[in-house]
């Protein structure tokens, strides 16, 4: 057999099975989880895609994925996963992700994929705490996010609520909401810009109204990692209740998330934001949120976030600390 394939050096395509078989030929279709093969031995041969081990095409293909849509180039497949080599970069995705292939510049042997019927994705959590005792005290958060994403592309809208009470007395009245759109250039690379729009009663902030753009990267862009970073440019505007004056700022700020799925049952999520201002650098803010999502039972649309977050003001209101420290856990109920 090996020496029958060596007799067709134009066909460069090569193929290994789970029984150690490797086969060379042309990769002339993917359908319906079968590999069409051509050979000058045997034909053209229909190999099951769960059988194939490694796959690498010399040739380009046109492959249509289940979450990207169609693109062109080179096919790799390793280790239960694809890889698809683009004019704009890699483009991975899981082997089960791989709907159909066939060749470059024509239609698709089978039927398009499905389009998703829904690109956005909707979330809303709440969480409550109560004590008594010596000390009497209760927290409430409300939050919701809609998340529309199509290949690199997303945006997100988001509002959050919380409140805490001890002892009677607020010690903690703050809500946030804005939006994030993140717009794919090429493979890894892409730009964006975000609005949020603040208010905090205990720091007796009326408004803090925080503008940005700039420029993202994916060191690590996987099935199961993700790690984006972000630099770009941004303009805060702050208005307090009581005789302090508005702030007007201009700055950069620094982002790093990272995205992993720990394993079936967990998604955790790690974010940081730097932004100082140009004008005075020890005037800075730093925000992070680190969390876990674990699914309630085999629930795909219930499931219990635990994590904190800490915001840092380096210059922060008169008779306020300086860095916030919140622990949380939230139920969470998701949907398409």
């Amino acid at each position: 057999l090996l020496f029958l394939t060596s007799l067709a050096p134009c066909l460069a395509d090569t193929i290994t099975l789970d029984d150690g078989s490797r086969l060379v030929g042309k990769v002339v279709a993917i359908r319906k989880g079968k590999v069409s093969l051509k050979t000058s031995f045997a034909g053209t041969l229909s190999l099951p895609l769960a059988k194939v081990v490694t796959m690498r095409t010399d040739a380009p293909l046109r492959v249509a994925l289940q979450e990207s849509g169609e693109a062109e180039g080179q096919v790799s497949l390793r280790a239960g996963q694809v890889e698809l080599q683009t004019p704009e970069g890699p483009v991975r995705a899981p082997v089960a992700g791989l709907v159909a292939a066939g060749p470059a510049g024509k239609p698709l042997p089978s039927d398009p994929p499905p389009k998703p019927k829904r690109n956005w994705r909707y979330e809303v959590s709440g969480q409550y705490r109560g004590k008594s005792g010596n000390t009497d005290s209760t927290r409430l958060g409300l939050g919701a996010k809609a998340i529309w994403k199509k290949g690199g592309d997303q945006l997100k809208l988001y509002a959050n609520w919380n409140q805490t009470e001890q002892s009677d007395r607020v010690t903690e009245d703050e809500a946030a909401a804005g939006f994030d759109l993140e717009r794919q250039l090429t493979g890894r690379h892409s730009w964006y810009t975000r609005l949020e729009l603040e208010r905090d009663e205990i720091e007796q902030l009326a408004l803090r109204a925080t503008l940005a753009a700039g420029y993202g990267y994916h060191l690590i862009k996987n099935e199961n990692r993700k790690l984006r970073l972000r630099s770009g440019l941004l303009y805060r505007r702050e208005s307090f209740d009581y005789d302090r004056g508005d702030n007007d700022a201009i700055g950069i700020e620094l982002g790093a998330k990272h995205t992993w799925k720990v394993a079936k049952w967990g998604n955790m999520v790690n974010d940081v934001t730097y932004s100082p201002t140009l004008s005075d650098w020890a005037d800075y803010r730093v925000v992070h949120e680190s969390s876990l999502d674990v699914p309630l039972a085999k629930s795909q649309i219930w499931k219990l976030r635990l994590g904190l977050s800490h915001e840092y003001n380096s210059l922060s209101a008169p008779g306020t600390e300086d860095l916030d420290t919140t622990y949380f856990v939230k139920l969470v109920f998701n949907w398409r």
